[in-house]
Parts: structure tokens; C-alpha cells; sequence
């Protein structure tokens, strides 16, 4: 491992690490307070228009974050900063554009589409504030992206929700403390989190200003939003298909069912998801790793790190995995009241489908990063075909624990394929590989830890939805 490398891995690990840390308390304490506050039904209102925002926001930053985030790391360092600004400009000038034209749609398609597609769910009520959550998730995980393309991993924690999600708690406590929590519904939490949110987006944009006025420009650019976009649009094909397999279970459950059921899922979901923090920590910090060390051809390096980051992550992440599948009921409704108890099966199918996940490693994100992207894009394409109808056909006799376990079925053969892909394309196993830590390199990353006093991990913001 190069010197540059190892700086930026004991730079960026512990912030990014730090960051999932503080983030993921966060998401917990914003969980407990909304189970606690609110009704089942509008905790499962709130998650449909946090998942649905989040689902056009995809279209909305129209793959320009991932396009960024591999161009910048990559221009970096391959020793061409200034094409940096100029890609920057350029994408954004289309993020604008994509963002107003989907505001816009919603606003206009939305009253009428959601009461059709989600019957009992009562979307067309928070119109507005859902159409305004595309446009913040739109620029702030674009922004956010922007930072980690800087190897910014301290700005890119903060702006990435630890931000927003420490002033939404602050304002949920204020209202709750204050009296106001019989005030409290699905509509004023929206508007909450969206005050919260735009604060984040403010922070978010003076980085990456200050960032890029460190770099030199060039006179004449001749970047084009169409060169852009033909890089961009297999990215965004790629994340709308992955946080469709992650939420395509919430979507049937709330399309079959009562918003209570969607309450119990998506708690179910968050949980598991606050669980799988330290596979977030590894793909915040290793995707500009990955296309920096691909472009230089060390791909030996590349996947003795992937492979060593994927095992240390997987040992713990098992250890806390298994309580939920043999207890999940028993936990849920401990956490957030005995109504949601009878989730247990929902969140023993979800943990064991991240079990999967963690074993296979960032193979998803390493096809990415590695100009491999239409591959990426059509497994999950291929996942995601296959997971609706598959969820539709299991959610109608067994609920929202035969949607979970649709999921579990897809997500392992699915990271199967991409590990599989992964090696054939780029050279490099990522999975699971507890030979890869033989003794003195356990020795040395257990030294490293002490003296710097923080966990020696990596990641990144999932393609997932994050919720407030």
C-alpha cells in the first residue's frame, strides 16, 4: 500500500467511521421518538413519502452524483485537478434542472397517481412536502458525493445525514417537550425534517465552494452535459434498481396492505439498516479508492484491501445479525412498543438478506467505480424484475414477512452474481475471506486502532433510502 493510499485510508476511516457512528445513534433516536410519538399509521405514512421522495430524487440528480464522485477522485489522482471544477459545474447545471422538472412532476402527477398506487396510505395529503424532499435529497447527496470525490470523508460525514438527522431530533424533542406532541402527525414531521434538511444542503454547498476554489481551472472546457449524461444514465439506471430492491417490499406491503403493516416494515427496514453500519463505513471511504487504484492497475492492492475491509466488517456484523433473526419480535417491540412485536419474522428475513450482503462484500460498488457500470446495472435490473412480482405473489398470503423473505431469496443470488462478475471483469475476488487476516496483519491494524484511539474501517451512504 502506497503512502498516499495509507494516509487517506487512517485520514478518512475514523471520520467516516465517526460519522456512521454519530449517524447511525442518530437514525435510532430518530426511530424510538417516531414509534413513540406518532400512530402506526402515520409512521407508515412517513415512511412511503420519505421512500417514494427518495426514489425520484434518483431521477432527479439523474446519476450525475456517481458520475462526480468517479471523475473527481479519479481526475485527482491520475494528476488532472483541473477538470474537476468544470465537471462539477457542468453536472450540477443538470442536477438543477432534473431536480425542478421532477418537483414539478410530483406536484402536479402526485395527488392523483398515490391514492391509486397506495390506496390506504393517505400520500396525497403530504404532497407538498414530499415533492420539496426530492429536491433536498437531490442536492444533498449530489453535494455529498461531491466532498467524497475531494476525499473530503470529514465533510462527506456531516452532509451525508448526520447533520440533518441531529437537527430533526432536536426539533422532534422541542415540539414533543414543548406540548406540541398531540400537534404531532405524519404532515408536521415532513416539515421538520424538510427545516432540518435544508440547513444540511447550506453547510453542504459552502465545502464543496471552498474546496474547489483550491483547485486550478481550466480556460476552456469542452465537457458537455451529453457526454455527462451518456456516463451517467447506466449509474442512475444502477441506484434506481438498487433502492428499488431495497424498498420494493415497503411499496407492495404499503400497495396490499394497511399503513400499520408499512410501519412495521419500515421500522423493521431502518433497523437492519442501522445495523449495517459498518458496511456503510466501508463503501464511504472505498469507492474513490477503488477507481484511483483500478486506473493505476494495483489491483493486487485493490483486493487485498476490499477483501481484508469486507471480513473485518462481516465477524462483528454476523455476531449482531443473529440476535435479530432468533429474537426480532422480542427486540421491536422493546425498542418501539409492543405493537411491533409481530414484525419478528419481517426483520429475521431482512437481517439474514444483510448477512448475505456483508459476506459478498462492495462488489456493487466496485463494478461502478470501475467503468463496469452497465454490468452492475443489469444484474440488478435482472433482481429487481424479478423481486416485484416475486414479492407481490408472497406478500398476498403471508404479509410483510412474505415480502421479507422475497427479498432475502433475491439479495443472495443476487450478490452472488456480482461477485461473480466482479471477478471476471476487473481481476479481483471481494468476498468473505477470514485467511486474508493472518496474524501480523491483524497485529498491525489492532496497533494502528490504539494508537490512533479510532476504528480502523472504510464506507459509504447506501443506495438506500435514508430516512430523516
Amino acid at each position: 500500500m502506497s503512502l498516499t493510499t495509507r494516509q487517506y485510508i487512517l485520514k478518512g476511516a475514523p471520520w467516516a467511521a465517526t460519522g456512521r457512528i454519530v449517524y447511525a445513534a442518530l437514525g435510532f433516536s430518530t426511530s424510538v421518538l417516531l414509534a413513540r410519538l406518532l400512530t402506526r399509521s402515520d409512521v407508515g405514512l412517513y415512511f412511503l413519502s420519505i421512500s417514494l421522495s427518495s426514489f425520484i430524487a434518483i431521477f432527479a440528480r439523474a446519476g450525475m452524483d456517481n458520475v462526480l464522485l468517479r471523475r473527481i477522485s479519479g481526475s485527482i489522482g491520475s494528476g488532472r485537478p483541473q477538470e474537476v471544477v468544470a465537471a462539477t459545474k457542468c453536472a450540477m447545471r443538470v442536477v438543477t434542472i432534473s431536480t425542478l422538472l421532477c418537483v414539478a412532476g410530483y406536484l402536479v402527477v402526485g395527488p392523483g397517481l398515490t391514492p391509486w398506487l397506495f390506496p390506504v396510505s393517505r400520500l396525497n395529503m403530504v404532497t407538498v412536502p414530499t415533492a420539496l424532499w426530492i429536491g433536498a435529497l437531490a442536492l444533498q447527496m449530489t453535494l455529498t458525493e461531491v466532498l467524497r470525490g475531494f476525499k473530503d470523508i470529514r465533510g462527506a460525514a456531516l452532509t451525508g445525514g448526520i447533520t440533518n438527522s441531529a437537527l430533526f431530533v432536536v426539533l422532534l424533542l422541542v415540539v414533543a417537550l414543548a406540548g406540541g406532541r398531540s400537534y404531532l402527525n405524519a404532515t408536521v414531521v415532513l416539515w421538520l425534517s424538510l427545516a432540518a434538511a435544508a440547513v444540511n444542503i447550506v453547510l453542504a454547498a459552502a465545502l464543496v465552494l471552498t474546496a474547489s476554489r483550491a483547485l486550478p481551472h481550466e480556460a476552456v472546457s469542452t465537457l458537455s452535459a451529453r457526454k455527462l449524461l451518456s456516463e451517467a444514465w447506466p449509474l442512475m439506471l444502477d441506484s434506481v434498481v438498487l433502492f428499488g430492491l431495497a424498498n420494493i417490499g415497503l411499496w407492495v406491503v404499503g400497495a396490499m396492505l394497511s399503513a400499520e403493516q408499512v410501519a412495521i416494515y419500515g421500522m423493521a427496514l431502518r433497523l437492519v439498516t442501522l445495523v449495517s453500519m459498518p458496511t456503510q463505513i466501508a463503501n464511504s471511504v472505498l469507492p474513490p479508492l477503488m477507481s484511483q487504484l483500478y486506473v493505476q492497475g494495483r489491483l493486487r492492492e485493490l483486493e487485498n484491501i476490499v477483501r481484508k475491509t469486507t471480513t473485518l466488517i462481516a465477524l462483528p456484523m454476523l455476531l449482531v445479525l443473529l440476535p435479530l433473526v432468533l429474537y426480532g419480535g422480542t427486540i421491536l417491540a422493546a425498542l418501539f412498543g409492543p405493537a411491533y412485536r409481530e414484525g419478528g419474522a419481517v426483520i429475521g428475513y431482512l437481517a439474514l438478506a444483510q448477512a448475505a450482503m456483508v459476506v459478498a462484500g462492495s462488489s456493487g460498488f466496485l463494478l461502478i467505480m470501475t467503468s463496469h457500470q452497465r454490468a452492475a446495472a443489469a444484474i440488478s435490473t435482472s433482481a429487481a424484475v424479478a423481486y416485484l412480482p416475486l414479492a407481490i405473489m408472497a406478500a398476498k398470503p403471508y404479509g410483510a414477512a412474505g415480502a421479507a423473505f422475497a427479498f432475502l431469496c433475491v439479495m443472495t443470488v443476487t450478490k452472488i452474481a456480482q461477485v461473480i462478475v466482479a471477478r471476471v471483469r476487473v481481476g479481483i475476488w471481494t468476498q468473505f475471506d477470514v485467511t486474508s487476516l493472518n496474524r501480523s496483519s491483524l497485529k498491525r491494524l489492532v496497533r494502528k486502532a490504539v494508537e490512533r484511539r479510532s476504528p480502523v474501517h472504510d464506507d459509504r451512504a447506501s443506495d438506500g433510502a435514508r430516512y430523516g
